[in-house]
């Protein structure tokens, strides 16, 4: 299991409204104008996620995101171990935005 990830989603999310989507029982440290998202684990684990863009040049990832609708992608990480951990946080998202989780891969 690979601990990179894309978030894919319609657009207009921020940081901010991730950290609120994933309630006040998960502990978030954001770095609003950065982006960036710090969501803790547990046993001083995180998952980050960043703001990004696509790439012009990345055509694989354009067409995946033009085929379901998104507009925006943030680049999430964590350790591959804990990703039945990180998965919990990952379908609160989606339950709040909607959007689509893919393993950076090939």
């Amino acid at each position: 299991m690979t601990g990179d990830w894309l978030y894919f989603t319609g657009g207009g999310i921020t940081v901010r409204q991730i950290a609120q989507a994933l309630g006040p029982d998960c502990e978030t440290e954001i770095w609003e104008e950065a982006g960036v998202l710090e969501v803790m684990l547990g046993d001083g684990v995180s998952m980050d996620f960043e703001a990004s863009a696509i790439r012009p040049q990345d055509a694989a990832a354009r067409a995946f995101a033009d085929a379901h609708g998104c507009e925006q992608v943030f680049l999430v990480t964590f350790p591959p171990e804990e990703y039945k951990r990180a998965r919990m946080r990952m379908r609160r998202i989606q339950a709040a935005f909607s959007g689509v989780f893919c393993g950076d891969t090939e």
